[in-house]
């Protein structure tokens, strides 16, 4: 059986018949809580049904692409508790959402791990190896050892409720490497020295690690899932965020190289992410270019280098936060002008053939009557984020895919 995700070629994103692919698409987090029935939907029925439903509402509203991690946010439904033991609670979770997604014609993005957490994140891997420098992640030959065994384990895994091994599923879109990598240098102090072969780990770490993961799972893309930021030296270095209170050049300590973080050929398209509010460049801050002009620059820059390379670019990340309390004057003029940004550009290279071929957004609140009143990032069904811009985006986007056969494809 071959799968039906869309799969690259020379800056295309393409089914199995050979038709160009283009998506809106959201981020869920705490899915695999939901499904593993340790977040109980607030209105009632089962977490399986609520699971069904998020792809239910993506399938209704044209939104045809959801990214999510694959291991749990909470200790209690870690996939790997420890190196090489696996929660199988955790794993016929994550089959149950793959089966929901299948069941609605949803592809997937799974990041396989995380920058951020100790569960199922690059923090657990160094804890487990007794190391105190989180950048021994990239470079300690145990710890990888230790990552490739998860990636030969989630690939080879056989769903419980398909019988598909994960290798060949057709729900599956692609893999991130790992949600937002970054060093462990301390990018909030405006002096830090940071060590530079820090920055050549992870170039590094990128290679070895999705040649392995091509090994495993040749049916799927890969792409390394990071925020996409410039290093020093970087003919796009000043399109970074800046300055911020961590200092004008803190994005050039992360460790970050988009353009060559993507340039192996075994990643198959360049992903970015985009947070106005968190790198400090949104209308309010001190930037010297920020809101929409620094959003929009951002972009460019990313589409820019992507097609220098001749791969897709997928925003796989943005969100725009409403200062409490929320209203909706505050929603459309501090988020909305973000997403029609966002998706007027989708739209463009639709319409262009342009190398972005998609962009979800951050984050798909898809349980009603939680308690959700400090979450300002959240666009609600009944806002006009959801109403008057993803919607209608997404349902364009399906409308309008290209529906002539892109070259030098072989179907199948």
């Amino acid at each position: 059986m071959k799968p039906t995700s869309p799969q690259e070629v020379v800056a295309e994103f393409v089914d199995t018949n050979c038709q160009s692919f283009y998506f809106v698409g959201g981020n869920v987090w705490e899915a695999l809580e939901v499904a593993g029935g340790l977040i109980k939907p607030p209105l009632g029925g089962s977490s399986a049904l609520k699971i069904d439903d998020l792809f239910s509402q993506a399938q209704d509203n044209g939104l045809k692409v959801v990214r999510l991690f694959v291991g749990g946010v909470t200790p209690d439904l870690a996939v790997q508790p420890q190196p090489g033991r696996f929660n199988e609670s955790a794993f016929r979770a994550l089959d149950s959402i793959i089966k929901a997604a299948n069941d609605h014609d949803v592809k997937l993005i799974l990041s396989l791990t995380d920058n951020w957490h100790v569960q199922d994140g690059k923090l657990g891997y160094v804890l487990w190896a007794n190391q105190t420098d989180p950048d021994t992640f990239f470079t300690n030959p145990q710890i990888i050892g230790w990552y490739k065994n998860f990636i030969h384990t989630i690939t080879s895994r056989v769903n419980t409720q398909t019988g598909v091994p994960y290798n060949q599923e057709p729900a599956i879109f692609a893999w991130d490497l790992i949600n937002e990598p970054r060093t462990a240098c301390n990018v909030t102090s405006p002096n830090a020295s940071c060590d530079a072969s820090a920055a050549k780990s992870i170039q590094n770490w990128i290679q070895n690690v999705s040649g392995y993961l091509k090994t495993q799972d040749s049916n799927h893309m890969v792409t390394v899932g990071e925020e996409g930021f410039y290093p020093a030296g970087s003919p796009n270095v000043n399109r970074n965020p800046t300055p911020g209170t961590a200092g004008g050049d803190w994005p050039t300590k992360t460790g970050q190289d988009f353009l060559n973080n993507h340039r192996p050929a075994t990643i198959d398209f360049a992903s970015f992410h985009l947070w106005p509010d968190n790198w400090e460049i949104n209308d309010t801050s001190n930037a010297p270019v920020k809101g929409l002009a620094a959003a929009s620059d951002w972009v460019n820059a990313h589409l820019s280098d992507a097609a220098s390379l001749g791969k897709p670019a997928v925003l796989e990340e943005f969100g725009k936060d409403v200062p409490l309390p929320i209203t909706a004057q505050g929603i459309a003029s501090k988020r909305n002008p973000y997403f029609a940004s966002v998706f007027s550009r989708l739209n463009d290279s639709i319409t262009h053939k342009g190398v972005l071929k998609g962009a979800a957004f951050w984050e798909w609140h898809y349980l009603p009557g939680s308690d959700i009143v400090k979450e300002t990032i959240f666009p609600l069904p009944n806002d006009t984020t959801w109403t008057n811009i993803i919607v209608p985006t997404a349902q364009n986007v399906v409308k309008h895919q290209p529906h002539t056969p892109v070259p030098n494809c072989v179907p199948g």
